[in-house]
């Protein structure tokens, strides 16, 4: 048995199925040294996997391990291997090996002839894989025909007679083929410019009437856009705004139809909704976008009322006994200052490590990103995804993340130990605002003058009054940190071209590099994210706005805000820094945050 007898009995003729090639063995008996190098040859070139594009195609390594091993990538060819491609007889190999193997050669060698017998062998696969149900690989093959034959000359009759072919495809189907197939061929047909943008459009719309019809959304979205783009190339512009229109009233139209199904329908209403509004206001139809606007509001409101709840138990073992103990005995000043030693403020280093420990742990869950929600079911961000392979190289959405790993881990503490503390210092005392003097007085952090409003809110805080307190603390913890930056040497007002001035931005604040200098990079990193970070707390933005919710101002964030407040006073308190000297109870502190685990049920 001779070589090519041996390759058409192992290989398949049209398609190079991984699982064969992988168990197919060397015939030691029926082939000659030579002959057996190629057939070796041949498997590992067979067992490539293949990247389809239309620019170019790339042969990669099939698989690629963690470890950094892989499988058998064409860096491993030395010149001799390709020798022996070149050297072989290609109509006597099976189709799909053959497209193979003459498409490397024009990729890697720019073999004129090995490029006309490629373009050549994809069109025959394409011919006799074409089924508009399995679809994927007939039109990777005719994908890969017309880039090919492109590339040797559009001006030849092998372009025109690939293109052809594959137009009077797109006719025989007429729109009426149940996936993705004319979309496809419709795309890379035009892409190439291949006839008119007219030829085109009456299968297009065939196509958007009967997945209207079908209610299949998705192959709808994906006709609109071809459509889209066949008018911009015919360049009717009126056209094309008018298209968009169509595809925004179905939008809306389906929304109304599944948005109160059940929570799914919800979901998918709202998405398609958000999309809406923005065709209508690319359309300059601001109306029509508000008035969408106004649906999706109502709708959103639902997505928190609809969800199926989710319960979350709080193991302690023992903790909230030992939040009690250690506050036994002490005086009032002695147990405001123990609360703030049981307050912690997370570094920069923590979260860090927190977020890259939890995306090895939780890889899959790392593929999606993040995203904070409202307590009216609005999108306040998205937080996308770390780079799995590496995750700190960017930090600024590192950053993001750390933020977010700080607010949880900030509401956690907020209604555990903290509001557990806070709860019987008001038990154990009948305390006045006078009471916290002892915190603010002679501090140089606070503002001059702001002693006795900065009082009053933590006092306010301290009764478990803590959204109003925030209301007041949010504020005057920005001046606080303004007034730190000033007092440093840092410019706190900028310079307008009509010689005004105006006071910086909370952001602009915290980049101050005369306050970056003096001041604990972990503290302004984590004020930075309680109170201007949307992927945060963003609890003075929120204020400034008028937009926080009570039920978060008085959640565990709520509380937590106002002991750090507490907490970043009694650093620069010269009252605090006597107490502790003095007070043997203080110096001991058994506190064990890592006893606090949430569990869902």
């Amino acid at each position: 048995m001779e070589l090519y007898e041996c390759l058409n009995e192992t290989f398949d003729k049209d398609t190079l199925d991984a699982a064969s090639i992988s168990s197919a063995s060397i015939p030691e008996n029926d082939l000659n040294e030579p002959e057996k190098r190629a057939f070796k040859l041949l498997l590992q070139v067979a067992s490539l996997g293949q990247r389809y594009d239309e620019k170019e195609n790339v042969f990669c390594p099939r698989m690629v391990w963690n470890d950094g091993r892989r499988s058998f990538s064409l860096g491993d060819m030395s010149e001799y291997d390709f020798g022996i491609l070149e050297r072989l007889s290609y109509e006597k190999l099976p189709l799909a090996l053959r497209a193979r193997v003459t498409d490397i050669l024009w990729v890697t060698r720019r073999k004129y002839p090995a490029g006309i017998k490629a373009a050549e062998s994809y069109l025959q696969l394409f011919v006799d894989l074409f089924d508009p149900e399995q679809w994927l690989a007939c039109i990777n093959s005719i994908r890969r025909a017309i880039t090919i034959s492109a590339q040797l000359g559009k001006k030849n009759e092998l372009f025109s007679s690939i293109c052809e072919t594959a137009f009077n495809k797109l006719l025989e189907l007429d729109g009426n083929d149940p996936l993705f197939l004319s979309i496809n061929l419709i795309e890379i047909l035009s892409g190439q410019r291949y006839r008119e943008a007219d030829d085109y459009l009456p299968v297009a719309d065939k196509i958007i009437k009967n997945a209207k019809t079908s209610s299949f959304i998705h192959k709808v979205e994906a006709a609109y856009e071809t459509k889209r783009k066949l008018l911009v190339w015919k360049k009717d512009y009126n056209a094309v705004q008018s298209s968009q229109i169509d595809l925004a009233r179905y939008y809306e139209q389906e929304a109304d139809s599944v948005i109160n199904k059940d929570i799914r329908g919800l979901f998918d209403g709202v998405c398609w909704l958000e999309t809406c509004v923005h065709i209508y206001r690319n359309n300059s139809l601001p109306v029509e976008s508000e008035r969408i606007q106004r649906k999706l509001l109502d709708y959103k409101r639902g997505i928190t009322s609809a969800m199926i709840p989710v319960n979350m138990t709080i193991h302690s073992e023992g903790l909230y006994q030992q939040v009690v103990q250690n506050l036994e005995g002490l005086s009032f000043q002695e147990s405001v200052i123990r609360l703030l030693q049981t307050t912690s403020f997370f570094t920069k280093d923590s979260l860090r490590e927190k977020v890259l420990e939890e995306q090895k742990k939780y890889p899959f869950k790392s593929l999606f990103g993040d995203n904070l929600v409202d307590a009216e079911g609005q999108t306040i961000i998205m937080i996308p995804p770390l780079d799995i392979g590496e995750p700190e190289k960017d930090m600024q959405l590192l950053e993001m993340h750390m933020h977010k790993a700080a607010l949880d881990l900030e509401l956690c503490a907020g209604e555990t130990v903290l509001q557990w503390s806070i709860e019987k210092l008001n038990r154990d005392f009948e305390f006045g605002c006078s009471d916290l003097k002892f915190l603010v007085e002679n501090n140089p952090v606070i503002p001059p003058g702001r002693e006795d409003i900065f009082c009053q809110a933590l006092y306010m805080g301290l009764r478990g009054d803590y959204y109003p307190a925030l209301h007041i603390l949010a504020p005057q913890t920005e001046n606080l940190f303004r007034h730190i930056a000033k007092t440093a040497g840092g410019l706190v007002t900028t310079f307008e071209d009509d010689n005004t001035s105006k006071s910086k931005t909370l952001t602009s604040v915290f980049d101050i590099p005369e306050l970056v200098d003096c001041y604990d990079p972990d503290h302004l990193f984590l004020f930075k994210g309680l109170m201007n970070e949307r992927c945060g707390a963003n609890i003075r933005n929120e204020i400034a706005h008028g937009i926080m919710d009570p039920a978060k101002g008085n959640s565990g964030i709520g509380i937590y805000f106002v002991c750090a407040v507490l907490k970043l006073c009694s650093y620069t308190s010269v009252e605090v820094m006597k107490i502790l000297k003095n007070s043997e109870r203080l110096k001991k502190h058994d506190y064990d945050e890592s006893k606090v685990k949430i569990f869902v049920d």
